[in-house]
C-alpha cells in the first residue's frame, strides 16, 4: 500500500520540549504554529496526491519521520517525538487517521542541514490486518 507523505516546514519551537519550562501561554501558542504547519503540508500534499486512492481514514498505521534541522546538537528522539504530539492530532483532525492513540511511531531520523532549510518529512504508512504497519510483513493478526 502507498504511504501517505509529507512536508512541514521548519521545526517545532523548544516551547514543546518537554523539559522545556515555558509559560503555558507561550506552549499553547507554539502548539497551534505546530498544528497550522501540519495542517498545510497535510492539505498540500492532498492536492499533490489527488489522483491516488488513498482510503482514509487509516486505522492500524506507522508515522515515520524525517527531521531535517540545523541545530550544532541532534535533538533526544523521545523529547522529539513528544514535541510533535500536536501534529500528530492534525493528523486524525483531518481524517488522514482514525486516532493517534495506535499508531506506531519507529524512530525518528535526524539530519542536520543549513539554517532556513530546516522540515519535517512525515510518512504515514498503513496495513491490513494482519500486517505489521512498518514493514508490511504478516505478523499472525487476525486477518
Amino acid at each position: 500500500m502507498k504511504p501517505f507523505r509529507f512536508e512541514v516546514e521548519g521545526v517545532p519551537s523548544f516551547d514543546l520540549n518537554p523539559n522545556s519550562r515555558a509559560h503555558f501561554r507561550k506552549k499553547i501558542a507554539a502548539k497551534q504554529k505546530l498544528s497550522e504547519a501540519f495542517y498545510e503540508g497535510i492539505c498540500v500534499a492532498f492536492a499533490d496526491q489527488q489522483g491516488t486512492e488513498f482510503e482514509f481514514p487509516w486505522s492500524r498505521v506507522a508515522i515515520w519521520v524525517d527531521w531535517k534541522h540545523s541545530f550544532h546538537i541532534k535533538p533526544d528522539a523521545d523529547n522529539a517525538l513528544a514535541m510533535l504530539k500536536a501534529g500528530f492530532d492534525e493528523l486524525a483532525k483531518n481524517g488522514v487517521i482514525t486516532d493517534d492513540r495506535h499508531a506506531i511511531y519507529p524512530p525518528i531520523t535526524f539530519e542536520r542541514v543549513a539554517k532556513g532549510e530546516e522540515r519535517l518529512i512525515v510518512t504515514v504508512s498503513e496495513a491490513r490486518e494482519g500486517e505489521c504497519p512498518m514493514c508490511g510483513t504478516l505478523c499472525g493478526g487476525d486477518g
